[in-house]
């Protein structure tokens, strides 16, 4: 390899590291709707050069999760009710096929049974953010233990749209919902061991329509337009 190919690799790691650094940042909701993030300190919070954190920034506005504003920096793309409603309806007819898939193929529940435990005891210990991020796990896993990459990169990509709006309205959810959430996420998963095509895909629809209301709700009851 030479030097000129050295750097590239160099800088495409770079940027990998600081794309997946903020994106991470954005997704758990650490940053808010329509907060600006100035270039200059991202670059010395991640300690690295101007041009990777900069195409970080080009990658995630591609994705749809910010803008930039010249001179000003990446500002967060805030969801509106509405939109959110949206992108969840787009959400439930994939991962209903997912579903649908999973039952068809009675795949292994190991995975899905770490992750209720995970649920589980996030209830029991109050941890908000394990809980939410214990609940995206079991989501997008739907789509990634489908063997269709295709289908899971889809799911992954809308959830990533809806993600940190999602985990703002779940932390206003009292415990039981997240309970009774739990419960059903495990019924969820017998329905599929069973091999019920039909009935596991019936099953989440509905479940994806409730979450959702219960969610768009809970925006309107804090009078929350956007997030």
């Amino acid at each position: 390899m030479n030097t000129s190919e050295t750097i590239k690799v160099d800088t495409q790691s770079y940027t990998d590291q600081a794309y997946n650094s903020i994106k991470e940042q954005l997704l758990a909701g650490h940053f808010s709707a329509g907060e600006f993030i100035e270039l200059n300190r991202v670059i010395e919070e991640l300690d690295m050069s101007r041009t990777p954190v900069r195409e970080a920034f080009l990658r995630l506005k591609a994705e749809g999760l910010v803008e930039i504003i010249p001179k000003r920096g990446m500002r967060v793309l805030p969801l509106s009710a509405k939109r959110l409603q949206d992108i969840y309806q787009v959400i439930t007819g994939l991962e209903v096929e997912a579903v649908g898939l999973l039952a068809a193929s009675q795949c292994s529940a190991d995975r899905f049974n770490d992750i209720l435990a995970a649920m589980n005891s996030a209830v029991d210990n109050q941890d908000l953010n394990c809980w939410c991020l214990a609940d995206e796990d079991f989501h997008r896993s739907l789509g990634d233990n489908t063997g269709n990459a295709i289908l899971a990169k889809a799911i992954n990509d809308f959830r990533d749209l809806a993600q940190r709006a999602h985990f703002v309205a779940l932390r206003l959810l009292e415990s039981k919902p997240k309970r009774v959430s739990v419960e059903a996420h495990r019924k969820l998963v017998e329905i599929i061991q069973s091999g019920d095509i039909e009935k596991a895909r019936r099953v989440h629809r509905e479940q994806r329509e409730r979450g959702a209301s219960l969610l768009i709700d809970v925006l309107n009851k804090h009078q929350l337009q956007q997030l």
